[in-house]
């Protein structure tokens, strides 16, 4: 054979053999292909309807492809327990019989634990697990799990490990399998819970029906409770007014019925009868009566007896008359309450001119007859405020409330020295202030939210209206009413903040 012949079956032989690595190549990565496409349908099996799969179905899903589709010969899911075996099986996932459970040592499950994934044989401290569930070789995968980690284990038992070798292709897709059904289950556990919260939205939808039915047939009652309690609330009020109106009109008759005894007991004193016995003795014939004064004893003594009469007669009608004055300016001061309260009965919520310093001396105008046989001082700080707009019913019904909260607060005090504090200040950010103060019996730190309360009290008789509807009152002049209190035995102040308005006069 020539040297060109030899070279030329060399370089045949060399591409034939390149040839067949070439075809032994494709073979292979048709192999892997078709590998990869059985592991694909794999994990499209597991994948398809997930809503109506739970945690032990999706994990028998999950085994049936491993040995069915996947042609291992056994699949398994371990529950890793901290006590007891250790190793639990979980029902209805083993294609094989293999052990229910393992009793493992806490050296081997920790080393399990730590290093998550792997394949066997190739770590020695997987030994023991071998041993346990009967493989000889196979891989295995820890999936985080809510109640505890649970173990993947896919192989070939004892006796046919040697026919069927595991390659790191496959290691690679069954840990991205592991990894696609941990994302399933916990998708499912979402989905539960979605299902659950959709489940308790929805009775949470029926109770809310039931709850708004409810609500509204209680907003009827209540509204026409509110209307009932509107109606009790204006007899409260006007109870309140007349009571207050015959509390101070009662001390003013208690004054007039004194200076009516004084004048009738007066009257009884007079020397009536004694002058009637003068004009008797006086009733004679001139003669007879120039001898009667210049003989008879009762004749010489009368001039004297006449004199003394007039003085006594003199003293005591000046006295009757003083009486009588009395009598007339405590009537004018009933007419001067009742004629007070009849302005302030009118119709209201017109904004007039005002001077604050008279609407606070008509407030006290209107309690204060009370006030003295308390022995309450009242203590006037007035600022200098100029004439506002104001609604002068409102101002001074809150106002009399506030007073006569202090006089209630001073009346229940053993406070010696009973006073109460009337503040009026013009503040520079364009607010009037009006603070009563006493130094009663104080408010309890407890109470103090509750002070404008609809219906709260402190009063054995007290029914609650009274701080609430000043407040309204308040809101309604577009300001603000406040309480505060050092604490029991320490007084109490209430300030009343409204804005201020000039009038048009004034402003131009």
């Amino acid at each position: 054979m020539s040297r060109d012949s030899s070279a030329l079956l060399e370089m045949l032989r060399s591409k034939a053999m390149l040839l067949l690595r070439r075809e032994r190549e494709v073979y292979q990565l048709r192999q892997e292909r078709g590998r990869i496409e059985v592991w694909l349908r794999a994990v499209h099996k597991l994948s398809i309807d997930l809503t109506r799969k739970d945690a032990e179905a999706l994990l028998g899903l999950w085994v049936s492809a491993i040995v069915d589709d996947l042609n291992f010969q056994v699949a398994a899911v371990y529950a890793c327990l901290r006590d007891g075996p250790r190793l639990s099986l979980r029902a209805g996932t083993a294609h094989a019989p293999l052990a229910p459970d393992a009793a493992l040592d806490a050296d081997t499950l920790d080393a399990l634990l730590s290093t998550k994934s792997g394949r066997y044989p190739g770590d020695p401290a997987l030994d023991a697990i071998a041993r346990v569930v009967g493989l000889d070789s196979f891989f295995w995968l820890l999936l985080p799990g809510r109640d505890q980690p649970l173990l993947l284990l896919a192989g070939y038992g004892t006796g046919f490990g040697r026919f069927h070798s595991l390659n790191d292709h496959d290691l690679g897709h069954f840990l991205l399998f592991g990894s696609h059904l941990a994302a399933l289950l916990e998708n499912q556990e979402l989905i539960a819970e979605l299902d659950r919260e959709r489940s308790e939205l929805s009775a949470s939808n029926a109770q809310l029906d039931a709850s708004l039915s409810k609500l509204r047939e209680a907003q009827a009652k209540l509204l026409q409770s509110t209307k009932v309690l509107a109606e009790v609330s204006r007899r409260a009020g006007m109870a309140d007014v007349a009571t207050g109106v015959l509390h101070n009109v009662g001390n003013v008759l208690n004054s007039v019925n004194v200076s009516a005894e004084m004048a009738l007991e007066r009257l009884r004193g007079l020397r009536v009868a004694g002058a009637l016995r003068v004009a008797e003795l006086l009733q004679r014939d001139p003669e007879d009566l120039a001898e009667f004064f210049r003989s008879d004893n009762r004749g010489r003594v009368l001039p004297n007896y006449l004199k003394e009469l007039a003085t006594h007669l003199g003293s005591e009608v000046a006295g009757i008359q003083a009486e009588l004055r009395s009598l007339q300016e405590n009537i004018d001061h009933i007419k001067s309450i009742i004629t007070k309260q009849q302005a302030y009965a009118r119709t209201v919520g017109v904004s007039e001119p005002c001077s604050i310093t008279e609407l606070v001396e008509d407030a006290i105008g209107l309690v204060q007859d009370s006030f003295g046989e308390l022995g309450i001082l009242v203590v006037r700080d007035y600022a200098e405020v100029p004439t506002l707009l104001l609604d002068r019913h409102k101002v001074v019904q809150i106002l009399v409330n506030l007073l006569s909260n202090a006089k209630h607060a001073l009346e229940e005090s053993e406070q010696e020295n009973k006073q109460i504090t009337i503040c009026v200040r013009h503040r520079s950010g364009g607010s009037l202030s009006l603070q009563v103060g006493d130094n009663g019996v104080g408010i309890a730190p407890e109470h103090l939210p509750k002070l404008f309360t609809h219906g709260f009290t402190t009063k054995k008789n007290g029914h609650g209206f009274g701080l609430h509807a000043s407040a309204l009152a308040a809101m309604e002049l577009g300001g603000s009413l406040t309480g505060a209190s050092p604490g029991l035995g320490c007084g109490a102040s209430f300030v009343l903040e409204l804005p201020v308005r000039l009038p048009f006069a004034a402003q131009a």
